[in-house]
C-alpha cells in the first residue's frame, strides 16, 4: 500500500525524518518542505531561504524543550536553524569551508556536521559555537560523505571519498574547543569512495561502489584509545545501491539501481549474504529515500513524495 503527494514549485535533493513527530523534511534549492504523515501525506510547512545561491543538501530534526527545530545545511557551508513550532528563524552557523553533506543531532544540545572541507565539527546549539573538530593530520583527506553516532553516544564513525573509514572517540567534556584524532582509520577495506556508514549494535555497516555492504565487528580498548576491527560479513548486491542504505530496527532497507527496493534482516548477516528484492518502483528518477519503522518514503525528481508500507 502506498500514497503520493506532489510538492509544487520546488526542486528537492534530499530528505530526513523524525518518527517521534511523524514528519519528514525535503530540502533542495533555497527551500525545505515539512511533510506530515499519518493516514495520508500533507504539507505542514514550507521554508524559503533568502540567499539566491543556497542549495540545501541535508537536514536534521531535534527538540528544544517542547519545540521542534530543524537544522539545514548546504552548498554555502552554513547551518541554518529554524524553530518549526514557532515559525521562527533562530540563527546560523558559518560551519564549513565547503558544502555540508550531512548533519546529525547529538542529544538535543549538540549537532554534528561533515563537509567537503574534510572535517567533522560538533556545535553547541544554544550558543551556536563549535565545541569540537574531528580532523587534523590523521583525519580525512577528501570529502566526508556520511557520519553516524553509536547508540551509547561515545563514538562517531565517518567515511568519504578518500575511501577510508574512521572512528572517533567523542569527548566527555565539551566545555572547550578541541581537535580530535581518530582512534581507528582504515584505507584498505574499500577501493571506492565509501558513501554511507551506520552503527548497528556492536557492528559498523558501510557501503562503497563495490556492490557490497560490509559489516565489521568493533572491540573498543578504552585504555589504549583504540578499536579492533574484524570483518563480520558482507551483503552481496547484483547492482549498485542508490546513494545509501537505512536501518530500521533489525531490517536494512536500500534502493538498488535503477528502481528495486531491497531488504535484509541484519540477524542473518554472514560472510556472504544476499538481500531480497521487495518491490520495483518504475516511476520517475529517484532523488532520495528514508525509512521510518515500517514505512519507506521515496522522493522523486518531479517533486513527488511516495510513502510505501513495508509490511
Amino acid at each position: 500500500m502506498s500514497s503520493v503527494i506532489e510538492i509544487p514549485n520546488a526542486c528537492f535533493e534530499s530528505m530526513s525524518s523524525y518518527g517521534k513527530c511523524r514528519i519528514v523534511s525535503l530540502v533542495g534549492k533555497r527551500t525545505s518542505a515539512i511533510i506530515s504523515y499519518g493516514d495520508d501525506l500533507k504539507i505542514a510547512q514550507r521554508v524559503l531561504d533568502e540567499h539566491p545561491d543556497e542549495e540545501f543538501q541535508c537536514s536534521e530534526f531535534f527538540m528544544a524543550g517542547n519545540d521542534v527545530l530543524l537544522a539545514l545545511g548546504g552548498r554555502l557551508g552554513i547551518i541554518k536553524i529554524i524553530n518549526l513550532s514557532k515559525g521562527a528563524f533562530i540563527g546560523h552557523i558559518r560551519a564549513h569551508g565547503g558544502c555540508i553533506s550531512s548533519i546529525k543531532r547529538y542529544g538535543n544540545e549538540y549537532l554534528l556536521s561533515c563537509s567537503e572541507d574534510t572535517t567533522i565539527k560538533m556545535w553547541n546549539v544554544s550558543g551556536l559555537t563549535c565545541v569540537c573538530i574531528f580532523g587534523g593530520y590523521s583525519g580525512h583527506k577528501d570529502y566526508v560523505l556520511s557520519i553516524d553516532v553509536s547508540s551509547d553516544m561515545k563514538y562517531l564513525a565517518s567515511c568519504g571519498t578518500d575511501c577510508s573509514i574512521k572512528i572517533w572517540r567523542i569527548p566527555s567534556n565539551l566545555n572547550k574547543l578541541e581537535c580530535i584524532s581518530p582512534i581507528y582509520s582504515s584505507t584498505d577495506i574499500c577501493k571506492f569512495p565509501i558513501e554511507c556508514v551506520r552503527f548497528y549494535r556492536e557492528l559498523l555497516i558501510f557501503y562503497s561502489g563495490e556492490r557490497k555492504i560490509h559489516a565489521v565487528s568493533l572491540k573498543y580498548e578504552e585504555a589504549k584509545s583504540s578499536v579492533e576491527v574484524v570483518l563480520a560479513g558482507e551483503i552481496v548486491l547484483k547492482r549498485r545501491l542508490f546513494r545509501k542504505f537505512d536501518i530500521s530496527g533489525d531490517i536494512l532497507v536500500a534502493l538498488m539501481e535503477p528502481h528495486d527496493i531491497v531488504m535484509f534482516d541484519m540477524n542473518d548477516i554472514g560472510f556472504i549474504s544476499h538481500p531480497k528484492i521487495l518491490e520495483s518502483i518504475k516511476k520517475e528518477k529517484i532523488q532520495d529515500f528514508c525509512v521510518v519503522e515500517n514505512r519507506m518514503f521515496v522522493l522523486f525528481e518531479n517533486t513527488h513524495l511516495m510513502a510505501i508500507d513495508l509490511t
